[in-house]
């Protein structure tokens, strides 16, 4: 019998707004070119540090936004400032810290735009700071007894649901998950702020590690996990003198939920180890 000690768990999730759209109207003396960074018209909270956006105009005429940009649409990672200020990025570690040397060049728009941000599915990334976490799997029994024929094949078995709770220590800066092979880290942080996210859902995809390799050496070993997407229903930060600040999110699953085997998506990789990427921004997947 194989026992494991509770090294290869850990929590990978990504950020879930596909299909959100936000409009806003873009004008002259909404944009900072010095500085980098502009401003909408809308409640900024709706997006958060991270997120990342498919900006275009309504009318598909050129964005005129991003400084030498001839397109009609962008495809960006946001910061988000305390004061509701925004900067794009290519990269999502450079739109989680904001320097202002690293966000795209702005330009001012000649007229009014009537903008869209659609927010886009970002990959999977490592949870950092997990402490502890655990799930529950149920069935619902159906009674099938006064459904026709042709129902009774998909409803015999009932329906599969899930919830769980998650445990990490509260963290707002950047941190990595420490084990070295793991993909990059989201924070614990966005946790918190994802509950308040009302109008877009407070939704992610999850992937629940009962076991991973704990170094680079054993990169080819079996991956064993639950894959789920997942809707946090509280949030709980916990404060006591002398104890770190920790944070226990509740959530339920929604949709499929799935316990997968074997190696986890590997993508092709340029010299610099970014991926090499298609027209709609994805990695390309190795075949196996």
């Amino acid at each position: 019998m194989t026992i494991h000690l509770g090294y290869g768990g850990s929590i990978e999730i990504a950020r879930e707004s596909a299909g959100q759209r936000l409009s806003f109207e873009l004008c002259s003396d909404d944009v900072n070119v010095a500085e980098r960074r502009f401003s909408v018209d809308f409640d900024y909270s709706l997006l958060r540090t991270g997120d990342r956006v498919a900006i275009q105009t309504t009318d598909r005429q050129n964005l005129q936004l991003l400084d030498q940009h001839e397109y009609p649409d962008a495809l960006c990672y946001v910061h988000v400032d305390e004061a509701g200020g925004i900067r794009l990025y290519r990269k999502f570690f450079d739109a989680l810290n904001g320097d202002k040397s690293k966000a795209l060049p702005l330009m001012r728009p000649l007229q009014k735009r009537q903008i869209t941000f659609d927010l886009y599915s970002n990959d999977f990334r490592c949870l950092a700071q997990v402490q502890d976490y655990e799930f529950t799997t149920t069935r619902s029994a159906i009674d099938i007894t006064k459904l026709g024929d042709e129902f009774r094949e998909s409803y015999a078995n009932g329906l599969i649901a899930g919830q769980g709770t998650a445990t990490c220590f509260w963290d707002y800066k950047y941190s990595t998950c420490g084990d070295g092979i793991g993909p990059e880290s989201e924070l614990p942080h966005y946790l918190a702020q994802l509950i308040l996210r009302t109008q877009l859902g407070s939704s992610f995809l999850g992937k629940f590690f009962l076991h991973r390799p704990t170094n680079k050496d054993e990169g080819k070993e079996d991956f064993l996990f639950y894959e789920a997407r997942c809707i946090i229903t509280n949030c709980v930060m916990a404060i006591n003198p002398s104890e770190p600040v920790m944070t226990k999110v509740d959530f339920i699953t929604t949709g499929e939920f799935k316990l997968k085997s074997g190696i986890v998506d590997e993508y092709l990789l340029q010299e610099s180890g970014d991926k090499v990427l298609q027209e709609d921004e994805s990695g390309i997947l190795l075949e196996a």
